[in-house]
């Protein structure tokens, strides 16, 4: 592909108006356009307090002024907004969600430019789905996998889906990785809710430390919403099995490397998943993933290629899969897990992905 124009569009306003905030804020923004900047005229467009633009890490970022809302309404349309996108003459414009039909019919943009980028949105309800579908015809659309685009099916034509992940990680492996107790070292790194299904990983758990003395879990979360409920299915088990469950609670987001990078095993339980960022910064530090048979992890995975994949909401299944993991030379596994990631979900692979959608033809 000769050197292009690539347009990356976001219709949410921000408040950040200088680009390193705005990166720490909403990484994705930058990760995989800054792969593509080393041989693309990128641009990030960005509703912004002020109009203003930078260049930063090789991408030109232009904020849009506007007195709309931070979050549109179906009906607003932001036409200073689309009138910068115009005027940069795009070969390519990269749009951020499924939520903005009618915006984008106003956008006056050719079609065959536009890619939509999937962010776990559902269609539209009522008459406002065949809004949708009127306005995405023709449009090439990316999602996580094939799965996830099911219930679009009808409303974008199934030859215009493409597979591409959301984003990536820029996490490596810790030289200096966080000192936790245990010869084996299982880590979870999310919310304790129930979509996340963290009783069943713990049950699944409580049951492998009692077959494998080794063992200690550590749990890192931000919400506690299933805390009690998980201390009071611990309450009636040994003490020395207690002892082996850590909840170490939140964790700055640029430590977690340290933790990634000390265990050898990362367990989630999710009932589904938007992209899975957590999967992608454990398997980016090298963590076996141990994860539920949901779309979102298959694609990330290649469907088990790497770690193992168990039955959503089934502690038998979990415990199956990690007594397999057993069998095996876990410091192989660990490579392999890096080695998968770097070529198929890392910021470079996820550009290649892109790309080829960019450059398929409808």
């Amino acid at each position: 592909m000769h050197s292009k124009t690539i347009v990356f569009l976001t219709y949410i306003k921000t408040k950040h108006l200088e680009p390193e905030s705005l990166e720490k804020d909403w990484p994705s923004l930058f990760l995989v356009p800054g792969v593509l900047a080393k041989q693309h005229a990128v641009h990030l467009v960005i509703r912004g307090e002020i109009s203003q633009q930078t260049a930063y890490k090789g991408l030109v970022i232009h904020w849009v002024a506007d007195r709309l809302p931070i979050h549109l309404r179906w009906f607003h349309v932001p036409v200073q907004l689309h009138k910068k996108v115009r005027s940069l003459q795009p070969d390519c414009l990269h749009i951020q969600s499924l939520c903005f039909p009618f915006q984008l019919m106003c956008s006056r943009i050719p079609k065959q430019k536009i890619i939509l980028q999937h962010h776990a949105e559902l269609p539209f309800l009522g008459w406002k789905k065949y809004l949708q579908k009127w306005a995405f015809r023709n449009i090439k659309t990316l999602f996580v996998s094939r799965e996830n685009a099911q219930p679009w099916l009808g409303l974008i034509d199934e030859t215009h889906i493409f597979e591409g992940m959301e984003s990536s990680t820029h996490f490596q492996p810790s030289e200096k990785p966080m000192a936790l107790e245990g010869q084996l070292r299982i880590l979870w790194v999310g919310r304790l809710v129930p979509i996340k299904d963290p009783l069943t990983v713990l049950i699944g758990l409580i049951q492998l430390a009692q077959q494998l003395p080794q063992l200690h879990a550590y749990f890192i979360f931000q919400d506690a919403t299933l805390l009690q409920e998980m201390e009071q299915c611990l309450a009636d088990q040994p003490e020395t099995l207690v002892n082996v469950f850590h909840f170490i609670g939140q964790v700055n987001h640029e430590d977690l490397p340290l933790y990634y990078s000390a265990c050898q095993v990362y367990v989630s339980g999710s009932l589904s998943e938007s992209t899975g960022f957590s999967l992608l910064e454990a398997m980016a530090c090298g963590c076996i993933p141990l994860v539920t048979r949901i779309p979102a992890y298959e694609a990330i995975t290649g469907k088990g290629q790497v770690g193992a994949l168990w039955e959503v909401g089934s502690a038998q299944s979990l415990v199956a899969q990690m007594m397999l993991l057993m069998q095996q030379d876990l410091h192989q596994l660990r490579l392999e897990t890096l080695t998968f990631f770097q070529e198929n979900d890392s910021p470079e692979a996820v550009a290649r992905q892109w790309l080829k959608a960019y450059q398929a033809r409808k």
